[in-house]
């Protein structure tokens, strides 16, 4: 009941961002002026963007596969898809992308894979998800490109405070795979209240389970440690899995005919915009990400097109990703666990 009423107040939160967000885009526009722009873009791009969001989900799915084979888990390729799509569908649809990995170790855990393994894996996977915007960041500051430093001085502001935010985050997960002794004397502190509520014997099993589970989650940790080769290859997967969807406006502007900006340039303007709202409070970082891309992107589009530019990456990046990933999801949710343990093994 209580997970029913968590998805009824994700789904009402959600839609009231998207009208919100809707509402301050295309208040004071023309509807049709706005259609007539949307209508004389070549859809070959925008079919090719949506190419890439599946790239990009097929990346995260090819991380988790190497990690886990690394790991000793051999699982089917086709799961490991499943796993990254259910992953990108509660990202999508709950605060801060708080979803995603819960749903991955659950569905994971269906699939007969114990939470000791597949919880230190994804947060690897978290780790080089946002080191790159972080790198991407340092790389601004580097380069200084022209655009960003043209930009509003309130989006620069917005993408530094993006950028330590990303920064904190990658340190506490960082703790969490070189400091695992630690993780599990937190877990137990938490487990520790419960027996005011729990009956004793169900404190023990859960005690059990828990040790089981910490003493793979040690393994696991220890055996990523030694290999450094193992982290660069994730990075360089990560890298090309992030810059496809950062690709996407690059392609939207062609569309339209507007030749202004290179691809790195779309690239990096575009990671801005991810790294300023990656770690809001809201479902897709919906409306700060709308926002920011419009202080970003209005003096490469001009006043006119910007809002028809956003509405097409937008769509394709964000709505594009929720409704295959999501028609994925529900295909996951029927199929794993069906299949008995030895039945996932090559």
């Amino acid at each position: 009941m209580g997970s029913k009423k968590k998805w009824i107040l994700n789904t009402v939160f959600l839609l009231v961002i998207l009208g919100l967000t809707c509402f301050g885009m295309l208040h004071g526009e023309s509807p049709r002026e706005l259609l007539h722009l949307l209508d004389g873009a070549n859809g070959w791009y925008w079919l090719t963007g949506l190419c890439l969001v599946v790239a990009f989900i097929c990346c995260e799915s090819l991380i988790l596969r190497i990690l886990l084979d690394y790991v000793g888990e051999r699982v089917r390729r086709g799961h490991c898809l499943l796993y990254s799509f259910i992953g990108f569908f509660f990202s999508s649809v709950t605060p801060s992308a708080g979803g995603g990995q819960p749903a991955q170790v659950y569905f994971m855990h269906k699939d007969g894979l114990d939470p000791g393994i597949t919880a230190p894996v994804l947060v690897v996977v978290t780790i080089f998800y946002k080191l790159v915007l972080v790198l991407f960041g340092i790389l601004v500051l580097i380069l200084k490109p022209v655009e960003i430093m043209n930009a509003p001085e309130a989006a620069r502001i917005w993408c530094f405070a993006g950028w330590l935010l990303n920064v904190g985050a990658v340190f506490v997960f960082c703790l969490l795979i070189f400091r695992a002794s630690g993780v599990e004397r937190a877990v137990k502190w938490l487990l520790g209240p419960l027996g005011r509520f729990v009956k004793r014997e169900r404190l023990v099993r859960w005690e059990t389970r828990l040790e089981k589970s910490m003493q793979k989650y040690r393994e696991v940790t220890d055996c990523m440690q030694k290999n450094l080769g193992l982290f660069a290859a994730v990075a360089a997967i990560s890298i090309i899995q992030r810059s496809l969807m950062f690709a996407i406006p690059w392609l939207v502007l062609r569309s339209f005919g507007i030749a202004g900006g290179t691809l790195p340039g779309i690239v990096i303007m575009q990671a801005m915009v991810s790294l300023g709202t990656d770690l809001l409070p809201l479902p897709g970082g919906t409306g700060a990400n709308e926002a920011l891309f419009l202080l970003l992107f209005e003096g490469l589009c001009g006043e006119t097109m910007v809002l028809p530019v956003l509405l097409a990456s937008r769509g394709i990046s964000y709505y594009g990703q929720l409704l295959v990933s999501g028609l994925i999801s529900l295909y996951g949710a029927a199929v794993i666990g069906k299949r008995r343990k030895h039945d996932r093994i090559l």
